[in-house]
């Protein structure tokens, strides 16, 4: 924390541990000399696990085979599918290789698929052993793939390369280069899996690894292996917590593809812990189980994931008492369930990060002598931020403006698009945010909502994430999303979609209940004019909430017109 008082709104945060300058392949190899026998990933699901010694011996051997067909430094290669050991083992052989790997949510449609292949430029698609209608789904996307009488994928020019998890219906077609997963461990040769290692120590920190999505944000490898060397800054001040990670089993709760994984992904190979892959897909009772049978200790994840779990109607029979901490990312959790979280789970904390940022990299101090709201955030040594005005000059403490972010972690540049770039990371190394934050005099940051959210009523910007802040308060409120609605008086006006507790089928409170709730503890124009109930947010890609989705939703509910 800032020793000293802060009088404008700039801090510089230092970094307690020093950088290294290996790249995630080098890491991963000197981890595997001193803990080979140790377990890396166990998958829940899958009643599968593997040791650090078997991750090396397979991800060689994999990049090996991805060698012998033509592959190599700075080559593109997509992922796509659940939380199986293939995707990990290929995504552990690109490290290996300077492979830029590039991860899609399951979710995500397959039109937009189709133009972010083609666009980055993809030579290798991995599909994982399920879902089930993953076959559907591909071979909408790559139509040469209803029949094997086509070499190649003409429909992609760039493809030349598809490795899947044993999928029965595509199986093995070496003259398409369609490749189950055992025939293509079978393609490396001796002298491929020489060149591996040797590869591996030619690849430069500064390398790019990895392609974001639908956000096309490249990382490089300097960034992941820092930024997981930070990760568990949210323990400070948590009782049982120390330096020592070898007890630690920390949950993978999300999406591979999600930038949040990158925690359960990578701290294996530089905390020396062990990841518990929980589900496929997300299962709320999957996840509890692997939570109580796993014995997990620690993990990040989103409100939509402990709202489910909470939901569940055993869940006070199950034994989380190894649980020692649940970070939470995306959005802030409303009192109400914070309330409800922690009879069960010891330590509920909220972070902060964006996909241009690698992960996380702020929290909120768990520490009881700081006496913080929920809202208060730290950032990770090594940061600096500052929160500036539409001129771009630093206010002063206690002031709203832009929060601006310079540090490691930022990614390097959106690929193909120099001029978004630009926007988002000016030539200082800044990156703006888009968040409307404020900054306290030890440093502490608030975020209060995001500029493109602001509701613009009458002329006044108003920001949702201040009305969220006092509904999540509200005893009833599980979950609120606020949005603007267009209005033909004022231009928009302010829309509170909740989602509440019920008793008996019927909801504990009332719209009329709700405003009245909040009158007096906003300004008078963001008191909502509407309040709508809902039983489901929809969510993004990453498993936010999406406003944007929302305000369609509600604009069609409430039979508005823009």
């Amino acid at each position: 924390m800032a020793d000293t008082t802060l009088t404008r709104s700039y801090i510089h945060v230092p970094r307690k541990i020093p950088f290294t300058c290996l790249t995630i392949g080098q890491q991963f190899y000197e981890t595997v000399k001193r803990i080979p026998d140790k377990e890396m990933f166990v998958f829940f699901e899958d009643d599968e696990s593997i040791t650090f010694q078997q991750m090396k011996d397979q991800s060689q051997q994999f990049a090996a085979s991805l060698l012998s067909l033509g592959m190599k430094k700075g080559d593109r290669m997509a992922f796509w599918g659940a939380n199986h050991a293939e995707w990990l083992i290929g995504l552990y052989a690109c490290t290996q290789l300077g492979i830029i790997a590039v991860t899609f949510c399951l979710d995500l449609p397959v039109q937009t698929l189709d133009i972010l292949l083609k666009k980055l430029q993809c030579k290798c698609l991995l599909l994982t052993r399920s879902p089930d209608d993953l076959v559907d789904r591909t071979v909408q996307l790559i139509p040469e793939l209803r029949d094997h009488s086509t070499k190649g994928f003409p429909s992609f020019p760039d493809l030349e390369l598809i490795v899947h998890g044993n999928l029965s219906h595509f199986d093995h077609h070496q003259e398409s280069r369609v490749y189950n997963m055992d025939a293509f461990m079978k393609l490396a040769t001796q002298s491929d899996m020489d060149q591996v290692e040797t590869i591996c120590w030619s690849i430069d920190m500064d390398d790019p690894w990895n392609h974001g999505s639908p956000k096309p944000s490249v990382l490089s490898h300097h960034a992941v292996v820092n930024c997981a060397a930070d990760t568990g800054a949210y323990r400070q001040g948590v009782d049982g917590f120390n330096d020592n990670w070898d007890s630690v089993r920390f949950g993978a709760t999300m999406d591979f593809a999600c930038s949040t994984s990158f925690s359960p992904t990578f701290l294996p190979i530089i905390r020396g812990c062990t990841t518990i892959v929980l589900f496929r897909v997300f299962d709320a009772e999957i996840m509890a189980k692997a939570f109580q049978q796993e014995r997990v200790t620690e993990c990040i994840s989103f409100i939509n994931q402990i709202t489910a779990l909470l939901s569940l109607p055993n869940i006070e029979g199950y034994d989380f008492s190894s649980l020692r901490i649940v970070c939470m990312s995306g959005s802030t959790m409303p009192v109400s369930l914070l309330q409800k979280a922690s009879k069960i789970i010891k330590n509920i904390t909220n972070m902060f990060g964006m996909t241009e940022t690698l992960d996380n990299i702020a929290n909120h101090p768990l520490d009881p002598q700081d006496e913080l709201d929920d809202n208060a955030l730290f950032p990770y040594g090594g940061m600096e931020c500052k929160i500036v005005n539409d001129e771009g000059t630093i206010v002063p403490i206690n002031t709203q403006g832009e929060l601006h972010m310079r540090g490691y972690p930022l990614f390097m540049y959106y690929w193909g698009e120099e001029e978004k770039t630009k926007a988002m990371k000016d030539s200082n190394g800044w990156l703006h945010t888009g968040d409307i934050a404020e900054m306290d005099h030890r440093g502490f940051i608030r975020i209060r909502g995001r500029i493109k959210e602001l509701i613009i009523k009458s002329a006044a910007n108003l920001a949702p994430a201040e009305l969220e802040s006092v509904l999540s308060r509200h005893p009833s409120i599980i979950s609120v999303l606020v949005v603007g609605v267009p209005d033909y008086n004022t231009g928009e006006e302010v829309c509170a979609c909740v989602s509440v507790r019920k008793e008996n089928g019927k909801n504990t409170v009332t719209k009329d209940e709700l405003i009245e709730f909040c009158r007096g503890k906003v300004h008078a124009q963001l008191v909502p004019k509407y309040v709508v109930f809902v039983d489901r947010f929809p969510t993004t890609d990453s498993g936010k909430f999406s406003r944007k989705e929302m305000t369609k939703r509600v604009i069609e509910m409430l039979h508005l017109t823009k």
